[in-house]
């Protein structure tokens, strides 16, 4: 009888907590979006005036006529190009002389960018007789833009050429050196090296 009351519990908490489980999830609370998230969803994230300002506080004039002529058509692409040339032109410390001169070509480039985003800018709200002067700074401007990325990327394949080169050059080195290396690094595991060490 004792056995029967035993499973007949058993059996209540097993149906009681299976129909517990068996319900829907609760559904999430309600997220209000609001401040930068929601300029974020928005495909783009503006800045505050103080930070629009700070990142444009290293811009010559004529590229703060450009950075205004792009808002005024494309506010999404002028707060993209906003945010790349502000980090463009950061300082890091302990730069070696390579890295801040691939720095100031990326500047240079973005600097095109906006400067060929104004001339499209420009050209859309222009009259008849303006539109072939625009065109043909925008044809020179992408023309140099063109000449300037194209170095970089001819300096990106001479970095990796080098890196592939010393790479060979470290395995051909550790081929002609196996049965050495195999032998150190045995000595290594076994503890045989304890009394070759320098000191």
């Amino acid at each position: 009888m004792k056995q029967l009351i035993v499973h007949f519990i058993i059996g209540i908490f097993l149906l009681a907590s299976n129909s517990l489980l068996a319900q829907d999830p609760p559904p999430p609370p309600e997220i209000e979006i609001v401040g930068e998230a929601r300029s974020l969803l928005n495909g783009y994230l503006k800045v505050s005036s103080e930070d629009e300002k700070e990142y444009l506080k290293n811009a010559t004039p004529k590229l703060k006529e450009y950075f205004k002529q792009i808002k005024a058509n494309d506010e999404r692409r002028y707060y993209q190009l906003l945010r790349e040339y502000y980090f463009s032109n950061l300082r890091y410390p302990m730069m070696r002389r390579k890295e801040a001169e691939l720095q100031t070509t990326q500047r240079e480039i973005i600097e095109q960018e906006i400067m060929t985003e104004a001339f499209a800018s420009k050209y859309k709200n222009a009259n008849t007789d303006e539109k072939s002067k625009i065109r043909q700074d925008l044809e020179q401007s992408l023309t140099y833009l063109f000449d300037l990325k194209e170095n970089q990327r001819e300096y990106e394949v001479r970095e990796l050429e080098a890196q592939l080169k010393e790479l060979k050059d470290k395995i051909s080195v550790r081929k002609k050196n196996k049965s050495t290396i195999i032998k150190r690094r045995m000595e290594e595991l076994l503890g045989d090296d304890k009394f070759l060490e320098w000191e």
